[in-house]
């Protein structure tokens, strides 16, 4: 009887002794699971990051492509335009800031163009004065293309 409560003594303290033993493995197994996944949403976020800061890099080499071409297709100065303001559209984007202005006087109608601070004439009409409105429309269309904001 004696050899027989010993004897169920011991397997009762070897079942505990691989339940704790197999519940450790069970836990480092987790934490390697966890610590990979880790990893991996770090190098997710990588890409992302990277991914985003060549967006970016992209759009904003969009912008000053449209910039320039708005810029090379209104090349022609017509001269200082004096007259009433009719209407004026601002754009910017970033710390850059356009401007196309109507101007109306008893000639007619021009339309005035600021990029950094100077003014240029690119349009001029003496009979259709809506030419001036519809010069205005397109630049700001143009702007906007490049990733200006108007209002």
């Amino acid at each position: 009887m004696k050899n027989l409560l010993i004897l169920v003594a011991v397997l009762g303290l070897a079942a505990c002794s691989s339940k704790s033993k197999n519940d450790g493995k069970e836990l480092v197994k987790k934490a390697e699971n966890v610590q990979a996944d880790s990893a991996q949403a770090k190098a997710d976020l990588e890409k992302a990051q990277k991914e985003a800061e060549e967006a970016a890099k992209n759009a904003a080499d969009e912008a000053q492509a449209a910039s320039a071409s708005v810029d090379a297709s209104y090349g022609q100065d017509f001269g200082p335009y004096e007259g009433t303001e009719k209407s004026k559209i601002t754009c910017k984007s970033g710390d850059s800031v356009r401007t196309v202005a109507v101007l109306t006087s008893d000639k007619g109608c021009g339309v005035v163009y600021n990029k950094g601070g100077a003014d240029k004439t690119i349009a001029i009409a003496n009979y259709q004065l809506d030419h001036c409105d519809t010069v205005q429309s397109k630049v700001k269309a143009n702007l906007e293309a490049g990733g200006y904001t108007c209002q």
